[in-house]
């Protein structure tokens, strides 16, 4: 079942929610430039990827649990070929298209009894096993080895990456490929990581020990040639006016001049947006355009639809676009504001918009 919901249920939902000849709202065709349509593989026991995948998902697992049995190719290949796959059914489940889209991750009321259901089902199914005869020393942690090749983990490795691209249908590749990029990226990842946290560690008991940021220092870490190097942190970058920004195309200006990253603008009020729009252009003459929280978009003055939130709350505008109300511990948003200034982009520093006491 692991490999039919992978390759097949999982690409069949996508393709139930954006059908192959979906368009968007502007008409374009959803699948379309880098957004590939999809296609499902059914398992099939005599396709050489679909047995890897299942042969070797198989025996990690049973070296991990110490199961006992035939674990042989014609046995896995012949039990595998006689098991019943249940046809599958489409769930109601809503897929954010973009980012500004309201995230509704809530699902209906019948699928969460299903689901109640199923997870009943299973508790009761694990009931029959008696725990006292559950042995911890059986169960075996499996460690990453690409130059074992009778562990199965590159062949693992190679049958997802692979029918994930042919779902797709993206170019595969071969496995010695496979065991070069496993065998690159996942020791990198892991020996990167721990360098960092054991510096960020240092740094934590420096300020422990001596209460001053005077201490603290800027790293520069290269694993390959085994370099470390640290300094004094260089000064703060600060926001400047510039007559034409690369990157916004015009001119912009800081509001307020010279601020940070450490910088923040406290709003100790709960407010409309109308009233947190009228106090920043009293407060600091900018025009504003957007104000969002995070990924969620608060308002847009320059939509017509989204001018019956002028005289909302700002939290409860929140409440109602993000689909999750906020928790009643919750005192303050970090607002983001874009508007301009005369000809120039205004740029500010978040504002922390404490609503409640």
């Amino acid at each position: 079942m692991q490999y039919t919901e992978n390759f097949a249920y999982r690409i069949q939902q996508l393709l139930f929610n954006f059908p192959e000849d979906y368009t968007n709202n502007d008409g374009s065709k959803f699948w379309s430039g880098s957004k590939r349509v999809p296609h499902p593989i059914p398992y099939n026991a005599d396709e050489e990827l679909a047995f890897l995948f299942v042969k070797n998902y198989t025996t990690i697992l049973a070296r991990a649990l110490s199961i006992k049995g035939d674990l042989s190719d014609k046995h896995i290949k012949e039990v595998s070929a006689k098991v019943k796959i249940p046809p599958f059914v489409p769930k109601t489940v809503k897929i954010k298209v973009k980012d500004d889209e309201p995230d509704d991750q809530k699902a209906p009321a019948n699928e969460q009894e299903l689901e109640e259901a199923e997870l009943s089902q299973l508790m009761k199914d694990l009931s029959i096993y008696d725990k006292k005869k559950a042995d911890p020393e059986k169960l075996h942690p499996e460690e990453f080895e690409k130059d074992d090749d009778s562990n199965g983990h590159i062949d693992f490795i190679h049958a997802c990456s692979n029918l994930r691209a042919k779902n797709y249908k993206i170019k595969e590749c071969d496995r010695q490929k496979t065991k070069m990029i496993a065998g690159k990226i996942i020791p990198a990842i892991a020996t990167t990581t721990a360098a960092i946290t054991g510096i960020v560690s240092l740094q934590l008991y420096t300020l422990y020990q001596t209460h001053k940021i005077d201490f603290l220092r800027d790293c520069y870490l290269n694993l390959g040639i085994n370099s470390i190097f640290m300094s004094e942190p260089r000064e703060v970058i600060k926001m400047k006016d510039k007559d034409n920004d690369p990157i916004l195309l015009g001119p912009v200006k800081a509001i307020p001049p010279e601020w940070t990253v450490w910088d923040k603008i406290t709003i100790k009020k709960s407010m409309t947006c109308q009233e947190l729009i009228d106090y920043i252009m009293k407060e600091y003459k900018v025009e504003v355009s957007i104000i969002t929280a995070g990924n969620t978009t608060i308002i847009q003055t320059f939509m017509d639809s989204n001018k019956k939130r002028l005289n909302q709350k700002i939290e409860d505008i929140y409440n109602q676009q993000s689909k999750v109300k906020l928790a009643d511990d919750v005192k303050y948003l970090n607002l983001e504001i874009s508007g301009d200034i005369g000809d120039a982009t205004a740029l500010m520093p978040a504002f922390k918009y404490i609503f409640k006491n």
